[in-house]
């Protein structure tokens, strides 16, 4: 099933207006290819419900297609969709009946069902609702996401794959289509040894015309393949039915799943090569990132160290930091969905972006295409800080604006004051230095930056504060001039107090005319004014960074002493 494109099962599964073509879609003629086109597709059909349609796979042992006597028995089937797990008994007895107890069929009942059909009042009164083996979605590490309708995992890339996905045609229970990605579903066939299982029944009529069949049928054979058996029945001009199986062996050897598991070998995997410092020869070149052609202090090579240096323009984070759901860039790392990580990366002193060869050498190959697109050579070295944690194995005393604004505004948060409570925690990942000094990027990260500390502070509790504090208050006064009251209150002078303030009203302001609605021509020369005061937006933004960290310090340490004091509770 293409999920993209509805028309085929719409064709199948709906009565067609003219007479001729509905003439010709009772013969059912395009019945069998529907089916056998179906299983060759990049998704399977494992249900589906239409007024004149209905598909249902399980999974069961294999049998021999050539003995009548297993097919007679499979096409005996009687099961519906909605068959559970069910709590049976007989007189004092009392025991768990599996779905595919009396089922009409032994082989069949020695099967295993993958959708389940329910309802519940608690949950929908006017539609039932779909649920999905366990022991599959657990198995594949499937989670059920309600929005996407679809039980779903990340891929290598850390996209979200949905790989079973309930389509609703209608909104009435005759409409409903459950489709599962082969791939998936040939790993789990695999893994348990059984063979896909598919029973049809297809009745076409034309509603309000239609009064049943005779009671004596005559049943012909759907000419279908090696793979379909059942019967049809038509009365011309007026209706048909028809009913049978599929089946098919879709399963991955042992072998192959262990391999998909593993990873490819190294024989099929891709390296990019690179433009690097090969501090080892004091040379810069093209690398590749292949691990085998990286040296290390224990494993002898011609090439690089596995830690040399490459080197990227900063626009190679704007992919990552424009998808935070995504992407999660937390301190020197960067992680994309449990699906692959970076670490190490940083930014030196002529604000490039390095990561080490080896690192490189780990992202799939796509990643590693989006770095090689922005690789250049080298401006500048390593920062200091980067060579004392890397290379020299001690901490680094460097000074970073951001880490400790971001760690500060993390330990007020772990240990509640009344005033301070961040709204999302997400924050102290999201909020990054704008590393393309555009003023795109800029304003980005003042908003992130504004919503971690401005909008962290709690204005009710503050203007109780001030209020018992003898501040007299203006209603429309908001965090950060209710902070400078509480301060003003607390023994500080007007000035001192107005200066504390002062870089968390520069930030509020800066973010409202840049994010807000202030003219383009405002917001240039906001810019112009920023990159005079600094040189570029990177350095105003980390000058900002250092005011505010030590601000709040200083704001946070007398606030958070006075909370004892008998007027801190009135």
């Amino acid at each position: 099933m293409n999920p993209h494109d509805d028309k085929t099962i719409r064709r199948v599964a709906t009565v067609p207006e003219s007479e001729s073509d509905f003439a010709e879609w009772i013969l059912q003629n395009d019945l069998a290819d529907f089916l056998q086109r179906d299983l060759l597709d990049d998704r399977v059909i494992l249900y589906a419900s239409f007024s004149h349609l209905f598909l249902h796979a399980v999974l069961v042992p294999p049998f021999d297609p050539k003995n009548e006597s297993e097919i007679a028995d499979l096409m005996d089937w009687s099961l519906t969709v909605d068959s559970t797990w069910a709590l049976t008994t007989s007189g004092d007895d009392a025991w768990i009946a599996p779905p595919l107890d009396f089922v009409g069929s032994k082989h069949l009942g020695k099967g295993e069902k993958l959708v389940f059909l329910r309802d519940s009042d608690l949950v929908d009164p006017k539609r039932t609702y779909i649920e999905i083996s366990q022991k599959l979605t657990h198995t594949l590490s499937l989670h059920h996401i309600p929005e996407r309708k679809a039980w779903c995992k990340t891929d290598d890339r850390g996209d979200v794959d949905e790989v079973i996905k309930v389509h609703d045609f209608d909104a009435t229970d005759a409409g409903r289509v459950v489709s599962m990605d082969m791939r998936a579903l040939r790993q789990y066939a695999g893994l348990t040894g059984q063979w896909l299982f598919r029973m049809f029944d297809v009745p076409r009529y034309r509603s309000g015309s239609f009064h049943g069949f005779a009671s004596e049928m005559s049943r012909q054979s759907i000419p279908g393949g090696s793979n379909l058996h059942g019967w049809i029945h038509v009365a011309e001009k007026y209706a048909s039915v028809s009913r049978g199986i599929q089946w098919a062996n879709p399963g991955l050897t042992k072998a192959e799943i262990a391999r998909t598991v593993w990873g490819s070998n190294a024989a099929t995997e891709q390296y990019e090569s690179f433009i690097a410092w090969d501090w080892r020869n004091q040379t810069v070149d093209t690398f590749s990132c292949d691990p085998a052609e990286l040296a290390n202090y224990i494993v002898p090579a011609d090439g690089p160290f596995q830690t040399s240096p490459a080197f990227f323009k900063p626009e190679v984070l704007r992919k990552y930091k424009a998808d935070p759901e995504k992407y999660a860039i937390e301190g020197r790392t960067i992680s994309c969905r449990g699906a692959w990580y970076l670490k190490g990366w940083g930014v030196n002193d002529a604000g490039q972006v390095h990561a080490y060869l080896c690192d490189l050498g780990k992202l799939p190959h796509t990643e590693q295409l989006h770095w090689k697109s922005f690789n250049e050579e080298p401006k500048a070295g390593l920062s200091e800080s980067v060579i004392a944690t890397d290379f020299e194995g001690r901490w680094s005393e460097h000074y970073e604006p951001l880490e400790s604004l971001r760690s500060r505004c993390r330990e007020l948060h772990e240990h509640p004051c009344d005033w301070w409570r961040l709204r999302d925690e997400e924050l102290l990942r999201r909020t990054q230095y704008p590393l393309t000094d555009t003023r795109q990027d800029w304003s980005d990260e003042l908003l992130n930056l504004d919503q971690m500390v401005v909008e962290s502070i709690v204005e009710k509790p503050i203007r109780k504060r001030a209020k018992s504090l003898g501040r007299e208050l203006e209603h429309q006064w908001r965090g950060i001039r209710l902070l400078q009251e509480c301060l003003i209150g607390l023994g500080f002078d007007e000035q001192r107090s107005k200066e504390l303030v002062e870089p968390l009203s520069t930030m509020h302001f800066l973010r409202s005319a840049l994010k807000g609605h202030a003219s383009g021509s405002k917001q240039s020369e906001l810019e112009k004014e920023a990159r005079n005061r600094a040189g570029t937006l990177l350095a105003d933004f980390k000058t900002l960074c250092e005011r505010c960290d030590e601000n709040l310090h200083i704001i946070a340490d007398v606030l958070n002493k006075d909370d004892s004091s008998p007027h801190s509770g009135n």
